[in-house]
């Protein structure tokens, strides 16, 4: 059973910054691919963002975290890899 991709406002802005394309292929690479099982394509993350996962998709990075209990995928954030972390 797939997992309901839910977007935190932040990684709505994001997207909005992005152009039209890459929106899109961001979009349908969550909705079609990570909600399949999103514990096990993306990487767990540590310290500060403990408890969060990562997906790359090409020079971009999509923060989520995952919701067992009501199967969703809270997509975070989206960011250039070199921004995602903040320095």
């Amino acid at each position: 059973m797939d997992y309901k991709a839910v977007w935190h406002e932040e990684a709505i802005q994001d997207l909005k910054q992005l152009d039209k394309v890459r929106q899109k292929a961001i979009v349908e690479k969550v909705k079609t691919y990570l909600v399949k099982d999103p514990l096990n394509i993306g990487k767990p993350l540590k310290g500060q963002f403990k408890g969060l996962y990562r997906l790359r998709f090409e020079d971009y990075t999509v923060v989520y975290a995952v919701d067992r209990e009501d199967m969703k995928v809270i997509v975070a954030r989206v960011k250039h890899r070199k921004d995602v972390y903040g320095k």
